[in-house]
């Protein structure tokens, strides 16, 4: 029986090595600058996307700021027709529907196959989260597939996940967030001119960001965050993902902080990605997943 095929979106956030090691494949969510649009991970990097961020928030004009858009049918189309090749079985796992129209995306993409792609069984997952807990399910989805598990137990294996899958983070400002929709702007209003650093998050089947307190001083809040963790989780061991912005150095010294203080059996430390980064601006955050 072929092996089940594991497929996600570029908010998962999951290094490369990892994503060729499990051979989880990625449909890219869309970035906007102006009339330029860039596929996420395929069109545009880190560097290339810090660069266009700042030199638009430079020019004082808030319009020329990113957007985003979702992973398109068509491109979820062409990669469950490329995997059907070699499997008759794939499990697609995505952002929260609560964030984004990727799952909705997702789903048609789904119901053209049925036409097109006859005898091969494709199940989508709503993750209810997003960036590392979205990679960190997708991750323990491919590992099951990987031991031979049917299309169903890698399913559920799936759903399990996402309830046991969680982030919080530390981010300058809410304004990015409330731009887009993410968070009251009221309450982003209230924390830029507190000077506060944000801490935000989604817990396991949340599916939309929460605010997660205020504290004053970076090293503060990334103490926070791992105090904060460390209470949700206790004693019980976690498989974890460190996210940055394109500050290897910082993501290290929180990573340290992390897992001097939590049992992690298993950790990265990556960048968030272009698109998440579009909607939090610049980021200090960590993904984990209990054991």
């Amino acid at each position: 029986m072929p092996q089940v095929r594991i497929v996600t979106d570029s908010s998962s956030c999951l290094p490369e090595d990892v994503l060729q090691q499990n051979d989880i494949h990625f449909t890219p969510l869309n970035l906007v600058f102006g009339d330029t649009i860039y596929r996420d991970q395929k069109e545009i990097n880190t560097v290339e996307f810090w660069k266009l961020f700042h030199q638009a928030s430079a020019s004082g004009t808030k319009d020329k700021l990113p957007t985003t858009t979702a992973a398109s049918v068509g491109d979820f189309r062409d990669i469950f027709t490329d995997l059907s090749k070699t499997t008759d079985s794939i499990v697609c796992i995505t952002i929260s529907s609560g964030l984004s129209a990727t799952y909705d995306s997702a789903l048609q993409a789904k119901e053209l196959a049925r036409d097109e792609l006859p005898g091969v069984n494709i199940e989508i997952v709503d993750s209810l989260t997003t960036g590392g807990a979205l990679g960190l399910i997708v991750l323990r989805a491919a590992r099951a597939a990987a031991e031979g598990k049917s299309l169903e137990e890698v399913t559920t294996v799936a759903k399990e996940m996402v309830f046991r899958s969680h982030f919080v983070a530390m981010v300058d400002t809410l304004y990015y967030l409330s731009r887009l929709g993410r968070a009251p702007k009221v309450v982003a209003w209230a924390g830029d001119i507190l000077k506060m650093k944000p801490l935000i998050g989604i817990s396991g089947g949340e599916g939309t960001v929460q605010t997660r307190g205020r504290v004053r001083t970076e090293p503060k809040a990334m103490m926070r965050m791992v105090e904060l963790i460390e209470k949700q989780v206790g004693t019980t061991p976690v498989i974890a993902i460190v996210h940055h912005t394109l500050d290897v150095e910082k993501g290290e010294r929180l990573k340290g902080m992390f897992c001097s203080r939590v049992d992690c059996r298993e950790v990265y430390l990556t960048e968030f990605t272009p698109v998440m980064c579009t909607h939090t601006g610049p980021l200090m955050g960590i993904s984990f997943q209990t054991l």
